[in-house]
């Protein structure tokens, strides 16, 4: 006979050990960038404040989470499954949140089904950009602040997949947008082929 492949799930994990594992995973990562720092003049990490992030309801109540984080002059955005959260934030002031908004409502997508959000901001053209994977209509959303301000005006633009659009990907270099995604026959949870990267 012929093996198909089968898509196991694991148990959820208790929002316990969610927190333990994403703490884990900053400590492993602060470690990591330091290990690698051996230069006298190289540059030192400092907490500084810490922020309360999206809750699970507020989220849309997914596991994972799927936490996108992107900070920017004065702004730190936070993206978390069906919400974003921004803070605006000053030197030596506590972070104060600006905004909290349902991401259809961001993405201008009305009931469509949305997944796997990414946002960074780019340095380089002072913009802020994110993506979403939108489901029912097989595309790619993108969205590209007006300004430096990510509470302010957003342009948004949708790109077409050949399927389902899976964990897509963002990427912004010297004035060029990259949107990238593992594309599936079908989003249905069922097995699906995978028709490649796009």
């Amino acid at each position: 006979g012929v093996l198909r492949p089968r898509v196991l799930r694991r148990p959820p994990l208790s929002r316990r050990s969610l927190v333990a594992l994403t703490a884990l995973a900053v400590c492993l990562a602060a470690v990591a960038n330091a290990a690698g720092a051996t230069r006298a003049d190289a540059p030192t990490v400092a907490v500084t404040q810490t922020l309360t992030g999206l809750n699970d309801i507020t989220a849309g109540g997914y596991e994972p989470p799927d936490v996108q984080v992107a900070a920017g002059p004065g702004f730190v955005v936070e993206m978390v499954n069906l919400a974003a959260r921004t803070w605006r934030t000053a030197t030596g002031a506590p972070a104060q949140q600006a905004q909290t908004i349902d991401l259809a409502t961001f993405f201008g997508t009305g009931g469509d089904r949305l997944t796997d959000p990414r946002v960074i901001y780019d340095t380089a053209s002072s913009r802020w950009f994110a993506s979403i994977a939108d489901v029912d209509s097989n595309s790619v959303k993108l969205a590209v602040s007006h300004s430096t301000d990510p509470t302010a005006a957003w342009s948004t633009y949708s790109f077409a997949a050949a399927g389902c659009p899976d964990q897509p990907r963002l990427g912004v270099a010297d004035g060029i947008v990259v949107l990238a995604a593992d594309v599936f026959s079908s989003c249905d949870e069922s097995f699906a082929p995978m028709f490649g990267a796009e």
